[in-house]
């Protein structure tokens, strides 16, 4: 652990003065002041901590499933002065609608996952983003591609989002009032053609079939390891249990042998 800093420190909210950090950072955490208290940025009712570490088992705890969409440095004592200087600002942008929370859910882990594929496009779509579900969209993106939410605050569909995955060939439609010129067209013979194209459209058939065993792999393989680490913590829980059952059973002997000799002591000193 690194040593606790020496020099005097003074507080910038009052007159008083410490000697370490440790004790500043608590005089701040305690009333009357409450700067430095971190917030639960996903509980219905305000939850404050004085530590990140506190927060952070009570996030492990109870909102498992909403910390993994977060990045990892979320949880980090950095993160936790910001948080506590701005927790209203966290508390705004990283819960769901409160209208149709499923639908902000949903929306968010489609979205993070094309942001993660990197505009493939293997798994395109297209969803009307307004209202309270577009704060959370521009947090998310600008998040994942580590840009400035205002670069991204005029997006009317997800479409936008992916620029040249949707946009179609312009095409100059042929006037009414002309008939076509044909004087400019050669035809050519494309015989010799035919067998390369089909073998084209042979490897392109293959590599997106390999794309997507590749993918449907890389999926199951998550679930396996989910279920696995399921499977792990589920064993541990037991062998704790177990552990702490026989420590009981020990503790309740301890305790019967102990009354046993005392009675005996007893019986002894009356005889």
């Amino acid at each position: 652990m690194r040593p606790s800093s020496q020099v005097e420190v003074k507080s910038w909210l009052c007159l008083m003065t410490f000697r370490t950090r440790r004790q500043l950072k608590n005089h701040l955490a305690a009333a009357p002041h409450k700067r430095l208290s971190v917030i639960c940025v996903w509980c219905p009712k305000k939850k404050t901590y004085r530590r990140m570490v506190d927060l952070k088992e009570h996030v492990m705890a109870n909102h498992r499933s909403k910390i993994e969409l977060m990045p990892y440095s979320f949880l980090s004592e950095n993160n936790g002065f910001w948080m506590s200087n701005y927790p209203e600002t966290y508390a705004k942008f990283q819960g769901p609608s409160s209208k149709r929370p499923q639908n902000a859910n949903a929306l968010i882990r489609r979205m993070t996952a094309l942001v993660n594929i990197k505009y493939t496009g293997l798994h395109t779509f297209s969803v009307p983003i307004d209202g309270e579900l577009k704060s959370i969209m521009m947090l998310v993106v600008a998040r994942k591609l580590s840009i400035s939410d205002e670069y991204i605050a005029d997006i009317k569909t997800s479409d936008e989002l992916f620029p040249g995955k949707h946009t179609k060939a312009s095409t100059n439609p042929l006037s009414p009032l002309k008939t076509p010129s044909t004087s400019d067209i050669i035809l050519e013979d494309d015989r010799e053609n035919e067998e390369p194209e089909i073998l084209n459209e042979k490897a392109t058939s293959q590599k997106k079939s390999k794309t997507e065993n590749e993918e449907a792999k890389k999926i199951k393989q998550g679930k396996d390891d989910k279920k696995q680490d399921q499977e792990i913590r589920l064993k541990e829980e037991e062998q704790k249990r177990r552990e702490e059952q026989k420590q009981d059973e020990e503790i309740r002997l301890r305790r019967k042998n102990k009354r046993e000799r005392k009675n005996r002591n007893r019986t002894r000193k009356s005889d």
